[in-house]
């Protein structure tokens, strides 16, 4: 029996709805349901009871839920006392894909938490293949990946091969980042035709389709070439970007903030298919709660998106 499957069970309970209880288990509803359906075959009755005013706990399953709040208080003891020689410590790791404004949503996050608390942190940025097998490993607890809309079947498929929860963050349009220098940055509208002039700067550890490399594809079979630069720090981008205007970069939105440190503009592409349309999503472990620190930065997470939504583009 499997005893997180309990506290998706009180998590139920307590909000009397699947779609409530997997927003905030971080969770998709089928996912949920699945997971309640397994934990009723296993005890053999019903937990829970369907009706127009919500989920609520059969007789029996009532009886049931009070021996699983039991057994979970007493786990959480038993991690807090275990605990108790490090309660100043935090334990934060995340895998993320190259994307600035989750680097700048974490800098923000840092500088709150190291006020408080020692810090045992592990941030890395990587491809999404690599994001997903540490996550599905235990390498990391959570991660965020990335992928075009395009490439949308290929990764559910391969999450869910390897039992992955997972939840979207935000969906955008990937945008041209380039110098206030670049010519095209004073242009009224620019083309992708306009960009076969300039120099491309991509991440260049990519093993599994991406947004980056679907252009790189389209122009190739148009029998175009261009230049190209590989990279595989993101610090790097930002040095080419403002030291050769001639060079630029599909991101996704950045804060102001950075555009101004670094002298940059973004601008959209008016004549792009939905290639262009990527999503960032969190990924973790089926077993796996978030804990109240990983939750407060995705609420930084979710405030930045936010702010970055609102924005307009030329």
């Amino acid at each position: 029996m499997n005893v997180t499957y309990f506290k998706y069970a009180l998590e139920v309970e307590k909000t009397a709805s699947i779609t409530q209880a997997a927003n905030n288990l971080y969770m998709g509803q089928p996912n949920l349901t699945k997971a309640i359906k397994k934990l009723e075959a296993s005890v053999g009755f019903a937990i829970f009871k369907r009706t127009q005013h919500g989920v609520f706990p059969t007789k029996k399953g009532t009886e049931f839920l009070n021996y699983a709040r039991n057994i979970i208080s007493l786990i959480d003891q038993m991690e807090e006392l275990y605990s108790q020689n490090n309660t100043n410590m935090v334990n934060f790791n995340i895998c993320v894909p190259r994307a600035s404004y989750i680097a700048y949503t974490f800098s923000r996050f840092i500088n709150e938490l190291v006020k408080q608390k020692e810090l045992n942190v592990d941030f890395k940025e990587t491809g999404s293949t690599e994001i997903i097998n540490n996550v599905a490993s235990g390498e990391y607890n959570l991660g965020i990946i990335r992928y075009s809309n395009r490439h949308e079947k290929y990764f559910q498929s391969i999450m869910a091969d390897k039992n992955l929860q997972r939840k979207q963050l935000w969906e955008f349009e990937y945008l041209v980042l380039m110098s206030e220098d670049n010519p095209l940055a004073k242009s009224k509208e620019i083309h992708m035709e306009d960009l076969e002039l300039f120099t491309e700067i991509t991440h260049g550890d990519v093993s599994v389709p991406s947004e980056n490399h679907s252009f790189i594809s389209r122009s190739e079979s148009a029998g175009k070439t261009q230049s190209r630069i590989y990279i595989y720090e993101r610090g790097s981008q930002f040095n080419l970007l403002k030291g050769v205007p001639t060079t630029y970069m599909w991101v996704s939105p950045l804060p102001d903030n950075i555009l101004k440190e670094h002298k940059l503009v973004q601008r959209k592409c008016v004549n792009i298919d939905d290639m262009c349309m990527c999503k960032d999503i969190l990924i973790h472990r089926t077993d796996y709660k978030l804990s109240k620190t990983e939750k407060v930065f995705f609420d930084y997470l979710n405030q930045t998106i936010t702010e970055l939504s609102s924005k307009t583009f030329n």
